[in-house]
């Protein structure tokens, strides 16, 4: 029985599909008998909604099939990280690499964006560049350090339209486009759960631990260890990655081992550039290491680790799917919403063979 469902949900599907075509670089639709297959309506229904694209100036309909025409930029869009002045480097790689990825992924869909580079170290800078902003329609704002009243200011302002990237940026009258932080704690704790472990620790720098992102990570892990009925310690420690801190970190490792610990789950990528060691000396995966790894250089490792990366690729399509309803018409600014990425993860060698695919 055919399914005759709503234009305008074919038509939303529809625009979906273009924009997912087009940051994969491909140029052309499907026929319509194959459209009305995929979309399980008919093809009267996938005609109207094509004619809808048509007009909006997405596609362009010919004898050799549907074209995707190259959008036209209408509004400009800024992303704000936080930068060195002196070497112009990002302050936190993950968010260098949400800009590469969203740069090419913003490039494939024929939009530009523009890099605004920020260092809270130069206050001095603020007033300029607060007035750079409202050359933009819309800004993302990744992890930079600015002060309350900056954001006061921008939201009475009329232009541009703010959006946060990190969970660490919250403030009243803005959209939150974020990891999620506690599925990272939850999903770090069903792997170790699935993979046979019952005794891990955790282990974080003790500068960060008060941190909303850690906050939520370890309220996560927690949830599911409570329910799981399994003890686990959450440990801080004043240790930097470097030389000095491999002994130590070796050593803490086999104090937990002999404790009892059977794994251990690290809150941040800071130790796991250490973790080769570890893997070579024979500790794992009978004493499971499981990272989250915010530089997303675990799978460089040899062995590869274990590790949860910050959803970069998702988020990346996310801020570029805003965008690109923007240009069309067809998105909505909304102050309230919260909208939480899930974590990637990726398997290496650190772990037991288990569950987890």
């Amino acid at each position: 029985m055919r399914n005759y469902r709503k234009l305008a949900d074919v038509h939303k599907e529809l625009r979906e599909l273009v924009f997912s075509r087009r940051v994969k670089g491909e140029t052309h639709l499907d026929g319509e008998r194959s459209l009305a297959e995929l979309l399980h309506t008919g093809r009267p229904t996938v005609s109207k909604a094509l004619r809808l694209l048509e007009e909006d100036g997405l596609i362009q309909r010919t004898k050799s099939g549907v074209v995707i025409e190259p959008l036209r930029q209408k509004f400009r869009y800024a992303y704000v990280a936080a930068v060195h002045m002196i070497n112009n480097t990002f302050w936190f790689s993950a968010y260098k690499e949400l800009w590469l990825e969203l740069e090419r992924l913003a490039g494939r869909c024929g939009i530009q964006i523009e890099l605004l580079p920020y260092d809270s170290d130069l206050p001095e800078q603020l007033p300029e560049f607060q007035a750079r902003l409202a050359d933009f329609d819309a800004v993302f704002f990744s992890f930079a350090f600015f002060p309350r009243e900056f954001f006061d200011n921008l939201r009475q302002q009329k232009a541009p339209k703010v959006f946060f990237l990190s969970e660490l940026l919250t403030h009243e009258g803005f959209p939150l486009y974020a990891l999620d932080n506690f599925e990272s704690g939850a999903m770090a704790a069903r792997i170790l759960l699935e993979r046979g472990y019952r005794h891990p620790a955790l282990l974080a720098p003790k500068i960060n631990t008060s941190s909303i992102d850690f906050r939520r990570r370890i309220d996560g892990f927690s949830s599911v260890m409570e329910e799981a009925d399994s003890p686990f310690q959450l440990f801080s420690s004043k240790l930097l990655a470097g030389v000095e801190e491999l002994n130590l970190l070796q050593q803490c490792v086999t104090q937990l081992s002999r404790r009892g610990f059977d794994s251990i789950f690290f809150l941040n990528d800071t130790w796991v550039m250490l973790c080769e060691p570890l893997i070579e000396a024979g500790m794992t995966p009978k004493f499971g290491i499981l990272a989250f790894d915010g530089n997303m250089t675990a799978s460089t490792h040899n062995p590869p680790i274990d590790t949860l990366t910050p959803g970069t690729i998702p988020l990346a399509r996310k801020v570029c799917e805003i965008i690109f309803d923007w240009e069309t018409g067809h998105f909505r600014y909304d102050p309230s919403v919260h909208f939480r990425i899930a974590p990637e993860y990726l398997r290496g060698r650190t772990l037991r063979t288990g569950e987890i695919s």
